[in-house]
């Protein structure tokens, strides 16, 4: 009689940063559907991008849409009530029409699924006029090619950083004033109670 040992094989996942502006994204080396790509963003105290950083950064960023062309991967949010081509504005909303080029080209598929953005391999931008997809269509149970993030105290474009640090100088300043305010306070009650 022969024992069948079965094991659960944990999928360990990995993820490539790529640095652009004052952040970085990071690209993993497997696929996932929905829910197992929130898991593996949040054990690498990672988030999902939002459309619009995804969109803002993808569009000014060569390196970063070289790595994703012809690839998929689950955003921030769910459901979209816009459809047909849209491209994104100076204040990142999306705006009904065509980009100037396929590269600022956005076909937009509502629907009230997780996002979902597919970045167009350069033989169907070419073909269909547009590089991206946004989708609200897509079964949280498809398996994206990729999971992609940032850091989670971080949002795409830097603000975020920025905040976080001005807090960070605004406290320590503020504790160094209390041990100061604590000095004073000693040197007052010793001086009143001599």
């Amino acid at each position: 009689m022969a024992i069948q040992a079965t094991q659960e094989r944990e999928t360990r996942v990995s993820f490539r940063e790529i640095p652009i502006s004052s952040t970085s994204i990071f690209i993993s080396n497997i696929g996932a559907n929905h829910q197992s790509s929130m898991e593996h963003l949040a054990k690498h105290n990672l988030r999902p991008l939002t459309y619009q950083e995804a969109l803002v950064n993808l569009m000014k960023n060569p390196e970063l849409k070289e790595q994703l062309k012809g690839k998929w991967f689950y955003l921030d949010g769910v459901g979209i009530d816009k459809s047909e081509l849209h491209t994104i504005d100076e204040q990142r909303n999306l705006v009904k029409g065509k980009g100037a080029s396929p590269e600022e080209t956005v076909r937009v598929w509502k629907g009230q699924n997780p996002l979902s953005l597919l970045v167009n391999s350069d033989d169907f931008t070419a073909d269909n006029g547009r590089r991206f997809y946004l989708d609200a269509d897509f079964e949280p149970s498809n398996v994206a090619p990729v999971v992609v993030g940032v850091k989670v105290e971080q949002k795409v474009g830097g603000l975020q950083t920025e905040v976080s640090d001005l807090l960070r100088e605004i406290k320590e300043q503020m504790e160094a004033m209390h041990v100061k305010f604590e000095r004073l306070e000693k040197m007052l009650r010793s001086t009143t109670e001599k």
